[in-house]
């Protein structure tokens, strides 16, 4: 059961419109958490879900009753799945200009990952943090984000912005991250200077542009790269990084499965 403060379905003319109020409580899942943004982790909640018609919301003082998650399901058939959740997870992703002037770079960053399913560690910290409300509740200057881990998270280029300023920032994995694209990349141009070990893996709508955009990460020294299908020139990439990072150690097994059944064959 997740438990949401106001989502309220609304109707105009033909039209099928959801509402969505201020979100406080926490999701049902252990990746992602609602925190204090207007429209916090919804889609990473959302997002693996495959049988809807089982899970329903509470809502808000407002709204005293509950709400069948059907009728999302009813919305859905009036647009894509993609598009929607496309739409809520920009909203998730968007940079918060003022949030990073009051906490500084690392905290808001951290915030933004949680919120979208992502994790972080801290510098000189072993463990990686994933859950929002485990936040620290101050200190926000002292905590520099050294790994981020974005397995399965709903981070988008829009959202990208924010590792201006991670000056710590190590390593950095992004893996089955569906909503990534070739824009992303070349912002990671902001964590150059400290970035050395960099995973790209099965992330659908990356082609050989984005990935040649990896080419300005001077100070990388471990690049591993695969399940990347839109890949149509792996060994043209792999030449190109070569050359462009030559103290990086690149691994590009596999652009696509099927590359791994023709060799066994």
């Amino acid at each position: 059961m997740c438990y949401v403060g106001f989502l309220e379905p609304q109707c105009h003319g033909p039209d099928k419109t959801l509402v969505l109020w201020w979100l406080t409580s926490e999701t049902f899942t252990d990746k992602a958490y609602f925190g204090h943004q207007p429209l916090p982790a919804l889609p990473a909640t959302f997002a693996g879900l495959q049988h809807t018609e089982h899970f329903s919301f509470r809502l808000g003082t407002n709204f005293r009753k509950m709400v069948n998650l059907l009728a999302v399901r009813n919305l859905l058939q009036c647009q894509s799945k993609r598009t929607l959740w496309g739409w809520l997870n920009t909203v998730t992703n968007k940079v918060d200009e003022s949030r990073i002037k009051d906490v500084g770079p690392d905290r808001a960053a951290a915030e933004w990952l949680l919120r979208c399913g992502a994790g972080v560690r801290w510098k000189d910290k072993e463990s990686i943090l994933t859950d929002y409300n485990s936040l620290p509740p101050g200190g926000y200057r002292n905590l520099f984000i050294e790994e981020i881990d974005a397995t399965g998270s709903c981070i988008m280029s829009v959202g990208f912005p924010h590792l201006k300023g991670l000056k710590y920032l190590k390593k950095l994995t992004l893996h089955k991250c569906n909503y990534l694209d070739n824009e992303a990349l070349p912002m990671l141009a902001a964590v150059k200077d400290s970035l050395v070990e960099l995973q790209l893996s099965s992330c659908g709508d990356i082609s050989n542009s984005g990935i040649k955009s990896l080419s300005h990460l001077s100070n990388l020294r471990h690049l591993l790269l695969y399940d990347l299908p839109e890949v149509t020139n792996k060994e043209g990439c792999i030449e190109f990084l070569h050359s462009a990072l030559p103290k990086c150690d690149i691994e590009f097994p596999y652009a696509s499965v099927s590359e791994i059944k023709s060799e066994k064959e």
